[in-house]
C-alpha cells in the first residue's frame, strides 16, 4: 500500500477555495480557531542509530532508572513514542509545552482500547520525566509486549483549522452541502499521513473533545446515553478546554497499525498542560 503524501494547504489556499465555492461565511467562522501545530515527519531508522534521548516513534524507550516500564494485567505495555520537548520547543510558538523533559507513550495493543470508556485508562500509559539526558538508558522488555519499527522524527510548523467533525463546531451550523464542498477543498491534506503535536485533530470519526470531557467525568460513551446526561450543557462548555497533545497515524511499514488505517490521539486539558500534569491525558483511537 502506498503511503499517503501530504499536500500542505495554508489559510490563503483554503480561503481562496472557500470564496470560489461561496463558503466565505464558513471560512470566517473557522479562521479565528486556527491553531499552530507541530507537524512530525518520520524516517525509518535502526533503533541503534537513534541517539539516546532523541524523539522517536517505536523501537525501545530511553527511560531513567527511576521510571518503571508501565504494565497492566496483560503484562508490559508496548512503547509507542517519546518526545523530547527540548527538540520541539522552538516550534511551539504559543509556549504551551514544557521547554525540556521527555514525554513517553505506551499502549496495550492486545487490549486495544478506543477511549470511550473510563475503564480504558488501563490500556495506555503516559509518562513525563524531567530526568537529565545522562540519566537515560535504552530499556528492553521481552515479556510479551510488541515492539514497533523505529522512526526518527523531525518537526516543522503548520497552521490547522478544526476538523469538520470537531466538537468545537456546533452541529447544524452549516448545511451538509456546505461541509461537503469544504471537504473537497481540504481533501488533499485530509488524506495525508498526519503526525503532529498540538493544533487541531484530523478526525476520522466524530469530534473527541466532548467525548474526553464525558469520560473524564466517569461517563461511558459507548451506548450514547452520556450525551443525554442532565449536565450535558456544562460538559459541552468544558469540552473546549481539551487540547490535542499528540496525534499518531498508522504506519504499516513499522507495524504501527491502529486498527487498519486509523489514528491515535492523545488529549489533555489546557490547565493540566500548563500545570505539566500529564497523568490526566486521555487517548482515543479512531478508524474508518
Amino acid at each position: 500500500m502506498l503511503a499517503r503524501k501530504r499536500k500542505n494547504m495554508d489559510l490563503n489556499e483554503i480561503s481562496k477555495g472557500c470564496k470560489e465555492r461561496g463558503l466565505d461565511e464558513l471560512f470566517e467562522f473557522l479562521k479565528p480557531m486556527a491553531k499552530n501545530a507541530i507537524k512530525i515527519d518520520t524516517q525509518a531508522k535502526d533503533d541503534g542509530d537513534i541517539a539516546v534521548g532523541a524523539s522517536k516513534f517505536g523501537g525501545q524507550p530511553d527511560l531513567p532508572a527511576s521510571v518503571p516500564w508501565p504494565s497492566n494485567e496483560n503484562g508490559a505495555l508496548s512503547f509507542v513514542a517519546q518526545i523530547n520537548f527540548a527538540e520541539v520547543s522552538k516550534f511551539d510558538t504559543d509556549g504551551l509545552l514544557p521547554k525540556s523533559g521527555m514525554l513517553y507513550l505506551f499502549y496495550d495493543i492486545n487490549l486495544r482500547i478506543w477511549g470511550y470508556d473510563p475503564a480504558d485508562k488501563k490500556g495506555f500509559a503516559v509518562i513525563f520525566s524531567e530526568a537529565a539526558k545522562d540519566q537515560l538508558a535504552r530499556q528492553n522488555m521481552d515479556s510479551g509486549n510488541f515492539t514497533f519499527g523505529a522512526r526518527s522524527l523531525s518537526f516543522k510548523n503548520e497552521l490547522n483549522l478544526p476538523s469538520l467533525q470537531s466538537s468545537l463546531v456546533p452541529f447544524g451550523k452549516f448545511s451538509e452541502e456546505e461541509w461537503e464542498a469544504y471537504h473537497e477543498i481540504i481533501e488533499p491534506s485530509w488524506q495525508a499521513k498526519e503526525n503532529k503535536l498540538l493544533g487541531h485533530s484530523d478526525n476520522i470519526q466524530d469530534g473527541m473533545e466532548l467525548e474526553c470531557e464525558l469520560v473524564a467525568n466517569g461517563l461511558d460513551c459507548g451506548d450514547g446515553s452520556a450525551y443525554h446526561h442532565s449536565n450535558i450543557a456544562e460538559f459541552e462548555k468544558n469540552a473546549a478546554q481539551w487540547q490535542l497533545l499528540l496525534q499518531i497515524d498508522s504506519d504499516e511499514q513499522s507495524d504501527m497499525d491502529w486498527d487498519g488505517e486509523g489514528r491515535i490521539y492523545l488529549w489533555i486539558k489546557r490547565d493540566d498542560l500548563a500545570a505539566r500534569d500529564f497523568s490526566k491525558t486521555w487517548l482515543v483511537l479512531q478508524t474508518s
